[in-house]
């Protein structure tokens, strides 16, 4: 059983482009000049299918004179050419938009000020830094509400706060303030106040 894997693995060998060599009478395994120029042209071509007195096969590429052989077929192997295959492109990533943060500040009306019975409105000044990119805006709040325009109109007596917030396009907030607290001090509720 070992021997006839044996054969199978040679005959593998000489399907693949392998080819054995026949043995001179002194089993060196080198053929003489004359028999390679003869044989050079035909050398891997034909392979013979040889079975001994127990039954024994055994592939040679030299047909044995002593005893029966039976010419093997040949198939021509597959080959294919491999041909490079580009890389599938890949979508680029999408760009975030770059963040910014900007450094806003409430200058007035000052923190833990008081205003004393104003009768103007009262303006909301505050910094940003750096300069607002496009599509971004700046919000005032007053008291936690989106104000109308950048003046506190006629602001009634009590604790007050302000604070400043930057948003995108989409009304997404991108940087805010601290809020600033204050007091609007009137020394009654009679006086009146407003147009």
């Amino acid at each position: 059983m070992q021997r006839l894997l044996l054969n199978l693995l040679a005959l593998t060998a000489l399907l693949a482009g392998g080819a054995l060599y026949a043995q001179d009478s002194d089993g060196a395994g080198n053929a003489d000049a004359e028999g390679d120029q003869e044989e050079s042209g035909d050398a891997g071509k034909k392979i013979y299918k040889v079975r001994d007195e127990d039954g024994t096969v055994t592939f040679t590429d030299e047909a044995p004179k002593d005893r029966d052989s039976e010419e093997v077929e040949l198939q021509q192997g597959n080959s294919m050419r491999m041909e490079s295959v580009p890389a599938p492109s890949r979508p680029e990533p999408e760009k975030k938009e770059e963040e910014i943060a900007y450094k806003i500040e409430v200058t007035s009306p000052e923190n833990d000020g008081v205003l004393r019975h104003p009768t103007e409105p009262v303006p909301v000044q505050y910094n940003v830094k750096p300069a607002l990119k496009s599509g971004h805006k700046v919000q005032l709040l007053h008291n936690g509400k989106i104000l109308e325009g950048e003046a506190l109109k006629w602001p009634i007596r009590g604790q007050h706060q302000v604070s400043v917030r930057v948003v995108d396009a989409d009304g997404n907030v991108v940087s805010k303030s601290e809020p600033n607290t204050f007091f609007v001090h009137r020394p009654s509720k009679q006086l009146p106040y407003g147009p």
